[in-house]
């Protein structure tokens, strides 16, 4: 389902990318290994997926990947609605950062994301990309902290 979802939503980059977008070998079982390390939210309607997100803890961050609109779907914000539940979670797990990996040669990608409050965060293997053909990007989140006025000092 998730597996499907993915390639269908990069199957419009096959023969395009290089190196070739990893997206288009998912199976049901490396999404099912992804998910044991993070999560997924499903964007439904009338019961038929029409796009996910996978997510996945990293030390210091939530790390966004593999967000797949389907193209019949697209226009309708999913993208946008994906993405900020990813931020949700970020937040409630205690990550102040969200990050992501977008390819170079995908400019309205990565402009959606700046759209979106992401930033440049590095290119390449060495700033966590996949491949060289990549570019990290990253939003540092508002965490919600309460804070509560000490009526008395505990040492009197």
């Amino acid at each position: 389902m998730l597996a499907s979802t993915i390639l269908a939503a990069f199957e419009e980059h096959r023969g395009t990318l290089m190196p070739p977008s990893l997206a288009l070998e998912e199976t049901s079982e490396s999404v099912t290994l992804q998910l044991e390390q993070g999560g997924a939210f499903l964007a439904e309607k009338e019961g038929q997926i029409l796009g996910c997100v996978l997510y996945r803890q990293r030390d210091t961050h939530l790390y966004l990947s593999r967000l797949s609109v389907l193209p019949s779907a697209r226009g309708l914000e999913l993208a946008r609605c994906l993405t900020a539940v990813v931020e949700e979670q970020a937040r409630v797990s205690g990550s102040a950062c969200v990050q992501l990996s977008v390819r170079r040669a995908l400019p309205g990608n990565r402009a959606m994301y700046v759209r979106f409050g992401y930033q440049h965060a590095g290119y390449g293997v060495l700033a966590g990309c996949p491949s060289d053909a990549s570019e990290m990007l990253k939003k540092h989140l508002q965490v919600a902290c309460y804070v509560r006025r000490q009526r008395t000092y505990a040492g009197h």
